[in-house]
């Protein structure tokens, strides 16, 4: 899908922003100006905001490690395009992968079944009842991402620094219409279509965040992401530092700890235990702009997920992480075993 891209108006545009705006401090309570090995790296990634996105987790000990997760650059990575997509829509996907493609991440993509994806877009049905897990209504696109955790022991610290992970599924859910300021549903304009697509899959590539600066295709402003889609439009490039900061470290890299509230630690200990004895596959770790889980998968598909609400307001506050309430994590907390 590589063709060639007239000078990118937008990069301009982008980098006066950043001049104006990049003194915003991030939103994270993680910093990645303490990775002194990859100083110099982030270095060549002027007006990068890594500390805006929530970092993964995996519980280590009495604390959990936070790090990055993106998907490897070896491999193409495979992507379904929607079966119930117009010819106008799908020549927007495959524009906004293009983007990606041109965008300095190292980035390669291929068409696939759905059965085969790496990353599966989805097209809503804008007249469906849409439950909580697709997003609420008036909602344009909608990311989860998949973090796989390979490890040998019980502890993450076996591999200090990097963490043997990496992204190895996203699910993408757009809706080609939008709610206006009365919650009337209004077509998105070919601009707005392409610049959700193209958010949307920053997140799918591993930036949970937005810019808190608003200075970029992942900022949360419809207005910001309408001109970068009207620019892959016109033929304009783009160039996202900080998602190119992130493909340039490896897939792992730890920012630091954050620690488990009293029990929290032999809540996951159980978990943990439960997994292995019970043959599931995983460790998986999903984060989103808010909540986080992590989650393994039984012979069956099915998941088994420890849940983790509020945990970006957590990290912020410098809050100790705790759990949530759900079926599986009150089995954990009353140690019982679910029933055969």
């Amino acid at each position: 899908m590589s063709t060639s891209l007239r000078p990118n108006h937008l990069v301009l545009i982008s980098f006066c922003i950043v001049l104006l705006f990049g003194c915003v401090a991030p939103v994270g309570g993680w910093n990645t100006s303490q990775l002194e090995e990859y100083g110099a790296t982030l270095a060549h990634y002027s007006g990068q905001r890594l500390d805006d996105t929530p970092p993964y987790f995996f519980p280590d000990g009495d604390s959990a490690l936070l790090f990055l997760c993106r998907f490897e650059t070896q491999q193409p990575v495979r992507v379904s395009l929607p079966d119930n997509a117009t010819q106008d829509q799908l020549i927007g996907l495959r524009l906004a992968l293009e983007g990606w493609s041109e965008a300095g991440l190292g980035l390669r993509f291929v068409e696939v079944p759905s059965a085969e994806a790496n990353i599966e877009i989805r097209l809503v049905d804008p007249a469906a009842d849409l439950n909580p897990k697709q997003g609420p209504r008036g909602q344009a696109g909608y990311t989860t991402s998949d973090c796989h955790v390979g490890h040998d022991s019980d502890s993450a610290s076996t591999s200090p620094g990097v963490l043997p992970a990496a992204l190895v599924h996203a699910t993408v859910l757009l809706w080609p219409t939008r709610a206006d300021m009365i919650g009337r549903p209004v077509a998105l304009s070919a601009d707005e279509f392409v610049g959700v697509a193209l958010h949307e899959l920053g997140h799918a590539l591993g930036f949970s965040g937005h810019l808190a600066n608003d200075a970029g295709v992942m900022s949360k402003s419809t207005d910001v992401v309408r001109v970068y889609g009207r620019g892959l439009r016109k033929g304009r490039g783009f160039a996202s530092p900080t998602l190119a900061a992130l493909y340039a470290l490896p897939s792992g890299t730890v920012l630091g700890r954050v620690a488990f509230a009293p029990g929290e630690a032999q809540v996951w200990e159980r978990a943990s235990q439960l997994a292995r004895s019970s043959g599931w596959e995983g460790l998986f770790v999903r984060v989103g702009s808010s909540h986080a889980s992590i989650f393994w998968r039984d012979g069956r598909r099915s998941r088994a997920v420890l849940r983790v609400p509020g945990y970006r307001d957590m990290l912020v506050a410098k809050t100790s992480l705790r759990f949530g309430s759900g079926p599986f994590e009150k089995m954990l907390r009353s140690h019982s075993q679910p029933a055969e």
